[in-house]
């Protein structure tokens, strides 16, 4: 699958928008790779076989005796011919 933050993937026509796709984790060792790991899974059970605009965003909250990370990725899933 072709994850890409640029709205479009150069060559490729996008041939059908299937939806916006979100991932998310809070495990501070791999968070990025989950987030976006969850996004993937999601997008492919949609149908899709890339996901293009891919946001990545972070948050930071504290708990009685923690500092906690979560990371978001979000993007839209599509289907691209040629892939």
């Amino acid at each position: 699958m072709i994850i890409t933050t640029t709205p479009m993937i150069e060559g490729k026509k996008i041939v059908k928008y299937l939806g916006i796709v979100t991932g998310e984790a809070d495990d501070p060792k791999y968070n990025l790779t989950e987030a976006i790991k969850e996004m993937e899974e999601k997008a492919t059970s949609m149908g899709a076989n890339a996901i293009v605009g891919v946001d990545l965003d972070y948050e930071v909250a504290l708990d009685e005796e923690n500092i906690l990370y979560f990371i978001l990725a979000s993007g839209t899933a599509v289907v691209v011919e040629n892939i």
